[in-house]
């Protein structure tokens, strides 16, 4: 086996594959990277078992510049971790792979070389990366897919005993693709025009979606699903990925029917006012807690308190105010960390808090009906 290849596309598919590398594995040989070379084509696979990829280049890239400039048939099977610092450290722009003895390969920028002990790629664990077309499929723009993850990937849960919560629930129906995200204090939910032939619904690990996000910059990216697992297939790849079993709650039931709160504030500046009234929240129990209170002239301010370390307040400008007649004075708390994120999502100039009250889930929302921000509040403490 033999390859030379530009170290940048070469380091490009590492980086890539280098986040499926488990760090502990009963199974050693997914520590490993499988290089196949064949006649006009490279192929480079990563498992941990739950999650697969495969990635391929050709001779040429995209803009028919030359990428493998000499490729001889084999495969081996190389140490992930060793490889990829071997070739994120060389500073020369052509890489060389020879396959020596059958044990070793050279590697080679003509600058500095290094002999790693590698095993035949025949003994590789049977990874199924194959497509069966059926219509169990959808198809969605790549770039939509990555927008898809950035505003609902914040919500998905970090710990907490429910391992649903910590994927994201995809769902196709009238031509529509949503992901759905909760860690059961806030929901995040996006919507997409997408393709599909069957009404599909499934949740996939977070993991697998941060990887299969940026394997390309534009495109098509299809996704396969059959009851155990799915795959997403694009243009230079395919990953593979185990289904998280359960029932997703949907937003159904949750959103509030009416929110008479609600307040209109810029975008930026709420969340500047925000960051700063934070600094004083009780941070040593992890929960960055605000109030927001719309006094009898309409006001709104920010506040935060802390017993050991003092409190702070900020009246917005210029925030706009819908209040029933008979109320005088409305007050809320939130976790900033929670509320910042759905703000950001929204990617709008102004956004709306809507409330129903100070105890019940609240709406962050924009112009976008697509983008969809529930949180749920918090007691105020230290008040």
């Amino acid at each position: 086996m033999k390859l030379v290849i530009k170290r940048n596309e070469l380091l490009s598919i590492l980086t890539s594959l280098i986040q499926i590398i488990p760090t502990k594995s009963s199974e050693v040989l997914f520590f490993d990277f499988l290089i196949k070379c064949e006649n006009e084509k490279l192929t480079i696979i990563a498992s941990d078992g739950l999650i697969s990829m495969k990635i391929e280049q050709g001779l040429k890239n995209e803009k028919g510049e030359e990428v493998i400039l000499s490729i001889e048939e084999g495969q081996i099977l190389t140490p992930a971790k060793i490889l990829f610092d071997i070739i994120n450290k060389c500073e020369g722009d052509i890489i060389s792979l020879t396959l020596v003895d059958s044990n070793y390969l050279h590697i080679s920028d003509e600058k500095s070389e290094f002999k790693v002990v590698v095993k035949p790629g025949e003994e590789y664990p049977d990874i199924n990366l194959s497509v069966e077309d059926n219509n169990q499929k959808i198809q969605v723009k790549i770039e939509d897919l990555k927008k898809l993850y950035e505003k609902t990937n914040f919500a998905v849960a970090t710990k907490g005993p429910r391992e649903l919560f910590y994927g994201i629930n995809i769902n196709y129906s009238n031509d529509r693709v949503s992901f759905l995200s909760t860690d059961t204090y806030r929901m995040a939910k996006y919507t997409v025009h997408g393709i599909g032939e069957k009404d599909i619904n499934f949740t996939c690990p977070i993991k697998a979606l941060t990887l299969i996000k940026d394997i390309e910059e534009k495109g098509e990216c299809t996704i396969y699903k059959d009851n155990k697992s799915a795959l997403f297939v694009t243009k230079k790849g395919i990953l593979a990925t185990r289904l998280l079993i359960g029932d997703f709650p949907g937003v159904e039931g949750i959103i509030p029917e009416e929110t008479p709160y609600v307040v209109k504030i810029k975008s930026e500046e709420f969340i500047k006012i925000a960051e700063r009234m934070s600094i004083l929240s009780d941070f040593e129990k992890k929960n960055a807690q605000i109030k927001l209170t719309i006094d009898e002239e309409r006001k709104v301010t920010l506040s935060a308190n802390s017993i050991d370390y003092g409190n702070s307040n900020e009246t917005v400008k210029d925030a706009k105010v819908e209040i029933p007649q008979n109320e005088k004075i409305f007050e809320i708390g939130f976790n900033i960390d929670f509320v910042l994120p759905a703000v950001k999502a929204q990617e709008s100039e102004s956004v709306s808090l809507c409330f129903s009250s100070p105890t019940k889930v609240f709406i962050v929302k924009s112009e976008d009906k697509n983008n969809i921000q529930i949180i749920t509040p918090v007691r105020l403490n230290n008040y």
